[in-house]
């Protein structure tokens, strides 16, 4: 039996970067669904951890931000780690990185693919 999924539509603004929050609950990010007008670029993420208040970069273990770096793709899905985001339930998508962002050149809506942590609950 595959474990139930979902996809969060998040949306980054034409000449932005930085997608709406995205509540992702008690399911684990597995994937990206890039729309067809999406203008390359890596992605990076950004979580809340007190109800969407505020947001801050995600940082790998080995304290650099958590990103893919030749993620983006028009139109393509991209398969993730989801050990990289256990414990993350409210988070915001970016294009490109904190320290160098990548404006996108329309309103692009990407999906984010969420697999249940626990299928039986």
């Amino acid at each position: 039996m595959s474990a139930p999924l979902k996809r969060i539509p998040v949306t980054i603004p034409n000449g932005a970067s930085l997608s709406n929050a995205a509540l992702v609950g008690d399911y684990r990010i597995c994937g990206l669904l890039f729309p067809a007008v999406w203008a390359a670029a890596g992605v990076s993420w950004q979580a809340s951890f007190d109800d969407g208040a505020t947001y801050s970069n995600v940082m790998g273990d080995t304290g650099t931000e958590v990103q893919y770096p030749a993620a983006g793709a028009a139109g393509a899905y991209l398969s993730l780690d989801s050990t990289k985001f256990v414990g993350l339930t409210n988070v915001k998508l970016r294009s490109g990185t904190a320290a160098t962002p990548v404006n996108q050149g329309a309103n692009c809506v990407v999906y984010i693919v969420c697999a249940k942590l626990n299928p039986l609950y």
